[in-house]
């Protein structure tokens, strides 16, 4: 089985493919890291070039069986510690809503609700409530789609770290008691001890709290590599690119003035006020309600992102901090650029018996969304259509109303008709008025063709008079489109190749004609090199 995970982020599209192995275990099989634009020109264009390249990934994948989990953003998750009195995970979820319906600041029909299951303790279930705005959740659907995806798991990022230290293969766990103890009066020694969890990336930095290995608390804090870089920029008055080469090629801070010389000190100092002012301070603010709230004591920092690479870091937030901290990765290694591109794909190889968090649930699901989908593509014309049909069969119903009561009108007449004095047919009926209407029209037909035959010319004989009128081929280059003779009116219309062949050829109608009159007749003309012509006029039929 493999999953791909997208990671989409401020600064860079990072997708890793992973396949997972019967022991619980996993293999990175590919990653690739493409960054987005940046310059203020390409701003514009960023969300096109975002989607060319999901466009790209998803080309690369197309016909293998994979499964796509993306993250939401996490602006738009809010994360909770709850615990219910049961133990049935649907139970739970319906029950959420009524839940946090105190803590949620919109209409519950305008978020969904997941849960992230942690472990049951006796006839309890721990686990964080995740609240995600569905506009949003929706955003990211019609964007994969657009680009040719159809995502599996759209997920929270924070919560997704958690498989960097949690058992995702195994089901939910069972303890003995709480994790978190709801008491406020616990000694420093009786304190939980808990870990913390840092992704620093381009903009924001996620923080997530475990106790053993459980996700306790996740927060997110908008700071992150821009933010030093734009620091760089303003103190050193270079480019936002040239700030940010500086930075990861030779971003360090000082655990000691001694022996540093002035331009280091400024630029460790530079590094420093940054982290000082959007890391650290919301850090202890973070840390301290916590510790607070859930009587947990942080005894360990690990860092992840790109900016977790400045050198000495490690150091400064310990001694800031006062928590050991140290680098989740090797530092020799490039695998910390794509933690969370792993930690998301390795949701998809979650199953039932401890499910991933998935925002994709409800009217969001592929199912709900096929016929709402459908409407959106083709509502207008279904709803033409749907008219269209309702008019036809009023149409038709009215039609046939008419015509029967057409029909009954007409034969009532020829009833009537049939008993006048000159028809006079005794007992009418529809058979006996058709064969007397077919005998007569039979009778007559008989004496207009031998009236005719005997009185008038044919139309062979009027067309010969016409064709011998008309001046030869040579001098005239004629098409006829039509030719009518009836009774002794000539229609004539066609084409010729100027305007004195057109005049030649009324001459030469006039001398057929019987009152020596022609005229002229509406006919259009489909070739622009050619001139039309449209002639009417009186023949003699008469022998």
């Amino acid at each position: 089985m493999k999953s791909v995970g997208i990671d989409i982020g401020s600064y860079s599209i990072k997708v890793v493919e992973l396949e997972s192995k019967k022991t619980g275990s996993y293999k990175v099989n590919e990653s690739l890291e493409v960054p987005l634009n940046e310059t203020e020109e390409e701003q514009s264009e960023e969300l096109t070039f975002l989607e060319k390249n999901i466009k790209r990934i998803a080309h690369h994948y197309q016909g293998q069986s994979v499964r796509y989990v993306m993250p939401a953003n996490q602006e738009h998750v809010s994360v909770q510690y709850c615990s219910f009195p049961i133990k049935e995970r649907h139970k739970i979820l319906k029950s959420l809503p009524f839940q946090l319906a105190d803590d949620v600041p919109f209409n519950s029909n305008n978020v969904v609700y997941e849960g992230k299951f942690l472990a049951s303790v006796g006839s309890s279930t721990e686990l964080l409530a995740l609240i995600a705005t569905k506009s949003h959740i929706s955003d990211v659907i019609d964007l994969a789609r657009e680009c040719g995806i159809e995502p599996d798991v759209i997920t929270s990022p924070s919560i997704a770290l958690s498989n960097m230290f949690s058992d995702w293969s195994g089901s939910i766990p069972t303890l003995q008691q709480p994790l978190i103890v709801e008491s406020n009066y616990q000694t420093a020694e009786q304190l939980t001890p808990a870990k913390v969890l840092i992704d620093i990336g381009h903009t924001t930095t996620n923080i997530v709290i475990y106790i053993n290995s459980f996700v306790v608390q996740s927060n997110t804090i908008f700071f992150g590599g821009w933010n030093i870089i734009e620091e760089i920029s303003k103190s050193y008055e270079l480019s936002k690119n040239e700030a940010a080469t500086h930075l990861m090629e030779k971003g360090f801070v000082l655990t000691s003035d001694q022996n540093a010389s002035k331009d280091q000190i400024f630029f460790s100092d530079t590094i420093k006020k940054s982290i000082k002012t959007g890391l650290i301070n919301p850090l202890s603010k973070i840390f301290l309600s916590s510790s607070n709230q859930k009587q947990i004591k942080l005894d360990s920092m690990y860092l992840l992102g790109g900016v977790s690479r400045v050198t000495n870091i490690t150091d400064f937030l310990t001694k800031e901090l006062n928590i050991e901290t140290y680098l989740l990765n090797d530092s020799q290694s490039d695998s910390y650029k794509f933690s969370t591109a792993i930690s998301l794909a390795i949701e998809g190889f979650r199953t039932p018996k401890n499910p991933p968090v998935n925002f994709i649930k409800g009217d969001l699901s592929p199912k709900s969304q096929f016929f709402f989908n459908l409407w959106k593509a083709y509502g207008t014309m279904i709803k033409v259509g749907a008219a269209c049909v309702v008019l036809l069969l009023i149409h038709g119903f009215v039609r046939g109303n008419f015509a029967e009561k057409l029909s009954q009108t007409g034969y009532d007449k020829l009833q009537t008709l049939a008993k006048s004095p000159g028809i006079n047919i005794k007992r009418p009926s529809s058979a006996r008025i058709n064969r007397f209407i077919e005998n007569k029209t039979t009778e007559i037909d008989s004496l207009e063709e031998l009236s005719e035959v005997v009185k008038s010319r044919s139309a062979m004989h009027i067309l010969e008079e016409i064709s011998a009128n008309i001046p030869s081929k040579n001098n005239i280059k004629l098409k006829v489109k039509k030719l009518n003779i009836k009774n002794d009116i000539v229609t004539i219309e066609g084409v010729v190749d100027n305007q004195n062949q057109k005049q030649s050829l009324f001459s030469a109608l006039q001398n057929v004609s019987k009152d020596k009159k022609v005229n002229q007749t509406q006919f259009t003309n489909t070739d622009p090199t050619k001139v039309a012509f449209g002639y009417s006029f009186r023949v003699n039929t008469n022998l």
